[in-house]
């Protein structure tokens, strides 16, 4: 058998012991609460916030931030449809800093549906936006054409850094409360895995990792080189700390860290049409839970996950098609 053969074997019986361990371990995490029944459409991100255990929710449906107590009762909405200053064409993600100032990204298109017609779609610029607690809104900085925003999360100093995307690769960018730049470590990595998370211990992110030359996959790959998907912990100065295969076959929704650094990972089954009516499902729904090792420790199942946040205490927030489903592992 070939060196790549034998990669591929063990990496699909891995995989499949990843998927007993996801079933074998629904009793390591209980179910501690749901709420957003009637209010939420579809969620696009979830935040929490470290101080006041608010929960909010960019909902793409209403083009709308949802705002809950900790206790998961609603508590009021902003936003709305439009390319205005504290309007969104479409939320994508949401984060929540250490000063209580919320931050939501606009991916810029709207698709408007019209009877017996053509979809139109309403373009406007990629965006950061910026309100308080309550949803005032506080300012914006708006990306230069075919600058992405990927994704946003909140900096243990106060601000955001995001996942950016532009001509094919993705990038990290740090910015102040106020969305001034900041240093940020100058690395480029494939844009085909886009989910990053930064906590105390630096940048958690998933990638492709060119096996051959031992390193992030690039833009322009290869396509004689073997790659993995895989998880990566990067130090604060932008050095690669450590990085393992991520053995997921589905969709991956969302990453989140916990205070102590444990890292989740929400992914979601992913439905191939390649033969017949009936398509391949791929994966699983469920939360795959890694220490600071990377090592795999954990994993529960949950219905098809949207998107994931973890507040300081170890409780996962799950966000469904319709509810919100709050998590605690027993052996944390």
């Amino acid at each position: 058998m070939t060196k790549t053969g034998r990669l591929i074997q063990t990496m699909t019986i891995v995989a499949a012991l990843a998927w007993i361990a996801c079933i074998g371990a629904a009793h390591a995490a209980r179910l501690t609460r749901t709420f957003g029944q009637g209010r939420i459409g579809a969620p696009n991100s979830i935040a929490v916030d470290p101080i006041t255990k608010s929960v909010y929710i960019a909902d793409r449906s209403k083009q709308q931030v949802l705002i809950f107590d900790r206790n998961g009762r609603y508590v009021r909405k902003f936003g709305g449809l439009g390319r205005g200053p504290g309007r969104f064409l479409s939320p994508g993600a949401v984060a929540v800093d250490a000063k209580g100032q919320v931050y939501v990204t606009d991916t810029g298109s709207y698709e408007k549906k019209i009877p017996r017609r053509d979809s139109e779609y309403v373009e406007g610029p990629h965006r950061i936006e910026r309100f308080g607690r309550q949803g005032g809104y506080l300012g914006q900085r708006i990306f230069p054409p075919y600058t992405l925003v990927r994704g946003v999360s909140a900096s243990v100093a106060g601000g955001v850094f995001a996942v950016m995307s532009y001509d094919g690769s993705a990038y990290f960018a740090r910015f102040d409360s106020h969305l001034r730049s900041l240093p940020a470590p100058r690395i480029r990595w494939s844009s085909e895995d886009l989910k990053a998370v930064r906590n105390a211990q630096g940048y958690w992110f998933t990638a492709l990792w060119d096996m051959k030359r031992n390193r992030l996959a690039a833009a322009q790959t290869p396509s004689e080189t073997v790659l993995n998907r895989e998880i990566v912990h990067m130090s604060p100065e932008g050095k690669i700390v450590k990085h393992t295969i991520l053995h997921v076959e589905g969709f991956i929704v969302a990453i989140a860290a916990d205070a102590k650094g444990r890292i989740y990972i929400a992914e979601r089954v992913r439905e191939i049409y390649e033969a017949g009516p009936r398509p391949e499902r791929r994966g699983r729904n469920c939360v795959l839970i890694y220490d600071q090792s990377l090592r795999l420790i954990g994993s529960f199942p949950t219905n098809a996950p949207t998107a994931l946040a973890v507040d300081a205490a170890g409780n996962a927030f799950v966000a469904g098609e319709d509810a919100v489903h709050v998590f605690h592992a027993a052996n944390r």
